[in-house]
């Protein structure tokens, strides 16, 4: 008796490109030393961090004209960039240890120029490895190269960043974070020999 053969592909998902990003390629044309380093996407929003310490945000139905944020400090690569969950801020980092949280105008038009929300400064002389938000976009989670994880609080409006509490340092590990995410009420941080599940509340 003959062995049935199954027709099946092996495959459980396929990727779709629904739009052209030339637009977002055309970004990288116009100067010869500009390059992205780094990206997070949102439901609106893609984000680029680049070699020249600037991150270029475009919209996801629309790539033409990106919003090009500036971090207004020493410049430096960016090497992590976040979107808040609401898609109204974005965070980066530097390769310099500076975090930098900007609120995204990109429906206001791109001319008009973003205002930053927080500049995060303990991780200097360090380096930044991973940067999550929680559900609301009101608390940012940094991790380092020393292993520390800060919470900050992230003001909604400028005016709210005169009262803001500064970062606080909520763990201190004995091996570089590898990654830090966040779900509900729980906050996962992967070093390079361990995993810990947080409760925040």
């Amino acid at each position: 008796m003959a062995e049935s053969t199954s027709t099946e592909p092996d495959w459980t998902h396929i990727l779709v490109e629904t739009s052209s990003l030339d637009d977002v390629k055309g970004a990288l044309r116009g100067s010869s030393r500009l390059k992205f380093t780094c990206i997070d996407v949102s439901s609106k929003f893609l984000a680029f961090g680049s070699n020249t310490g600037s991150v270029y945000v475009f919209g996801r139905s629309n790539h033409k004209h990106p919003q090009i944020i500036f971090p207004e400090i020493e410049p430096a690569q960016v090497n992590c960039v976040s979107i808040s969950p609401i898609d109204k801020s974005v965070a980066f980092s530097t390769v310099k240890g500076h975090v930098v949280v900007v609120e995204l105008s990109t429906e206001k038009g791109s001319r008009q120029k973003p205002e930053r929300l927080r500049l995060i400064s303990d991780h200097v002389q360090s380096t930044v490895t991973s940067i999550t938000w929680d559900t609301t976009g009101s608390k940012l989670y940094t991790g380092d190269n020393l292993g520390r994880i800060y919470a900050t609080s992230i003001p909604s409006t400028k005016v709210q960043n005169f009262v803001s509490l500064p970062p606080e340092i909520i763990l201190r590990l004995d091996s570089p974070i590898c990654q830090v995410d966040f779900s509900e009420d729980k906050l996962l941080v992967s070093t390079l020999h361990k995993c810990y599940l947080c409760y925040t509340t």
